[in-house]
């Protein structure tokens, strides 16, 4: 038998070829994931040593730190905190755990809905596989692409916790590597559902990424209210707190991350398994009225293609602002013994409960604009699509030039921000008037459109890296957000040269809604996006366009 019949032999065994390109095509963003969570879990460890050398010095950060329960939205369980190991994991493990859960959507839905919506699903489904086992296959496909980033994830932290600085032992590294990659399995196989319930991948995004940030936003009051503590048995954010990785360890809610994912994957199956091939559970309807609304105009026909997307955005925005306002009132009310945090905050508002209850709409808005950035990213990736699939040939084909279809597209992710990002500034400001907390309704919409500069900067870089490299944009969008995340934890903890704080897109998002918004700021930052983007349009005006 020659070498060549061997391969082709190999090659007909279709549930191998899946599994292996599904693989493929996610191990480097595994890989990249992996080293991402490990420089921002362990520089929060070094920082802490550099930064508060003596046993005192820690002792009196960290009573700050647990005097004030609004971080606990961003921030874990306070357990150990004046260790290096126990503060890297309370600073930064949920933050990388809500990360690598919307990596874990992204990529799942790209192997499963992106490619049967771009017609590859069929090709493989074309010979005895069905569709209920190309989903496994690809699913082990993807899981196999996580598993290397736990390798990789725990590798990292084992060398890392072996410093004496450090202290974090091999089984603790093991367990913190596992707590790093389990919520990025939970969302693929949320990914996996989704994927048989939307018509496109953009639909399958947005059903599950609001789920997800429902329930990253459970743990939080679970972590501001006390009362609340039992929600964190229901949400997989929670349930990495609950792995008490420094104190007392408990693997065994191990178990409860591996169940889910099981039912989900055996769930996701018996949809497929009821739908044709193409098709979706939330089906639209196989006969409809022609409608020429929204056709007449390029942007208009751009809104028809995006609305249901950005409309899901924009409902997930303000659900998630208005839980947050609803929260505010409870965390102030939490704060309002510490004598040491009534000092610090007496510049915002009058008293200590005011101010943290102010401070929780501010943390609210601040995850507002990390919701946008995604949504600036997904929008201008759909354009992309359009040119990769070669759909774009046939609107150039009309009186549609290049510059108008672009700049179309861009005007309106910049509209949808500012309208999104106005209603949820009303949303906040409504419900934080229910419940007593005063803040001008001027200046919380004024504060909100601040959050505009660092979005339209995204916008504007996404636009000129698709004008010269299209192909890399969605990499280098999500790489410019994630480097941001990281910037922005390591210096609210450490001294960091200006220039090098001054790349970090949060660095211009500081959100305080009783404070006056620093216009100059804003208007630079857009300023500079919208160049970005106008040489962006330049060189997609001159380039060839690239198919996938």
């Amino acid at each position: 038998m020659t070498t060549a019949t061997a391969q082709t032999k190999r090659l007909l065994n279709t549930d191998q070829v899946i599994m292996r390109t599904a693989f493929r095509r996610i191990r480097r963003g595994a890989v990249i994931f992996a080293l991402y969570a490990v420089i921002m879990i362990t520089l929060q460890g070094f920082t802490l040593i550099k930064t508060y050398p003596t046993e005192a010095a820690r002792q009196q950060f960290a009573t700050t730190l647990t005097s004030d329960p609004s971080i606990g939205v961003l921030y874990g369980e306070p357990l150990k905190i004046t260790t290096p190991a126990g503060y890297m994991i309370y600073r930064s493990l949920d933050g990388v755990a809500l990360i690598g859960a919307l990596w874990g959507l992204f990529a799942i839905t790209k192997i499963l809905r992106g490619q049967e919506e771009d017609g590859q699903w069929e090709l493989l489904l074309s010979g005895d596989t069905t569709a209920r086992q190309a989903l496994y296959r690809a699913i082990q496909g993807c899981l196999l692409a996580l598993a290397l980033a736990y390798v990789v994830t725990t590798a990292l932290l084992v060398f890392a916790g072996s410093s004496s600085q450090i202290g974090l032992s091999f089984g603790r590294s093991l367990l913190l590597g596992a707590a790093v990659v389990l919520p990025a399995a939970c969302a693929m196989a949320v990914g996996a559902i989704t994927s048989q319930l939307a018509i496109t991948r953009r639909q399958a995004i947005v059903y599950g990424a609001i789920p997800l940030v429902a329930l990253f936003i459970l743990r939080s009051i679970a972590n501001v209210d006390r009362n609340a503590a039992w929600l964190k048995n229901i949400t997989p954010f929670g349930w990495i707190d609950r792995l008490h990785i420094v104190a007392n360890a408990q693997p065994l809610w191990i178990l409860v991350f591996l169940a889910v994912i099981v039912v989900c994957v055996w769930w996701a199956a018996r949809l497929t398994a009821k739908r044709d091939l193409g098709a979706s559970i939330i089906a639209r309807p196989s006969i409809a009225k022609p409608h020429t609304r929204l056709l007449n105009r390029s942007w208009r026909f751009s809104l028809r293609l995006t609305r249901g997307s950005i409309l899901g955005w924009l409902l997930g925005g303000v659900f998630i602002i208005a839980l947050m306002a609803g929260l505010a009132k409870t965390a102030g009310k939490a704060a309002g013994s510490s004598h040491s945090l009534t000092k610090a905050l007496h510049t915002i508002a009058g008293n200590t409960e005011q101010s943290i209850s102010l401070l929780f709409v501010g943390y609210g808005m601040l995850l507002l604009a990390l919701i946008l950035m995604a949504l600036v990213i997904t929008t201008l990736q759909a354009a992309r699509n359009e040119e990769a699939r070669g759909h774009l040939d046939e609107l150039l084909a009309q009186p549609l030039t290049r510059v108008r279809w672009l700049t179309g597209r861009a005007l309106l992710i910049a509209l949808s921000l500012a309208v999104i990002i106005e209603l949820a500034a009303l949303t906040a400001w409504y419900t934080a008037t229910q419940q007593g907390i005063h803040v001008g309704l001027g200046t919380l919409l004024g504060n909100s459109l601040s959050l505009l500069g660092p979005l339209l900067l995204l916008l504007g870089f996404g636009m000129l890296v698709y004008g010269l490299r299209p192909r890399i944009m969605t990499t280098l969008m999500y790489g410019f957000v994630g480097w941001s995340l990281l910037i922005d934890l390591i210096s609210s903890s450490a001294s960091m040269n200006k220039v090098v704080v001054a790349t970090s897109l949060f660095h211009y998002v500081a959100f305080v809604p009783a404070a006056k918004p620093d216009w100059t700021t804003t208007l630079i930052t857009a300023i500079i996006g919208i160049g970005a983007g106008i040489v962006g349009t330049i060189a997609f005006h001159y380039r060839d366009l690239e198919s996938e």
